[in-house]
């Protein structure tokens, strides 16, 4: 049997791993970048072969991949996220990643009707 915690349960073991510090936060969210960006490579490990779409969600784990985002783009990957969300509604270190994505100059759209999910076809890795 597979164990799962509810939305409430999640949020309290992300605040108490934290401990209300932005720093500890952000350094999850690059390890969990650096985690994300090497599945990348092995699954395309040439940067030219295709482009690749990262959904980035309102919270932390949209955080995650601007910070994705913005690794892949270090490394010579074309990169777009779409954001469940404007990154300007987003909060702390989820807006923090956002920030330094787009100052990089990561393209990024907002997705607000799942109609536009067709668009996915072009990218090589979702």
């Amino acid at each position: 049997m597979m164990r799962v915690v509810t939305t409430a349960q999640m949020r309290a073991i992300d605040s108490a791993a934290i401990n209300n510090e932005p720093a500890i936060g952000y350094s999850y969210m690059l390890k969990a970048g650096l985690g994300l960006g090497e599945a990348v490579k092995r699954l395309l490990p040439d940067a030219d072969c295709a482009e690749v779409a990262i959904v980035c969600g309102k919270g932390n784990n949209g955080g995650d991949g601007y910070v994705l985002g913005q690794m892949l783009m270090d490394k010579g990957y074309q990169v777009t996220c779409f954001g469940l969300s404007a990154g300007e509604d987003l909060s702390g270190e989820a807006r923090q990643a956002f920030e330094e994505y787009a100052n990089k100059g990561g393209n990024s759209f907002v997705i607000s009707d799942p109609t536009e999910l067709g668009e996915f076809t072009r990218f090589g890795l979702i």
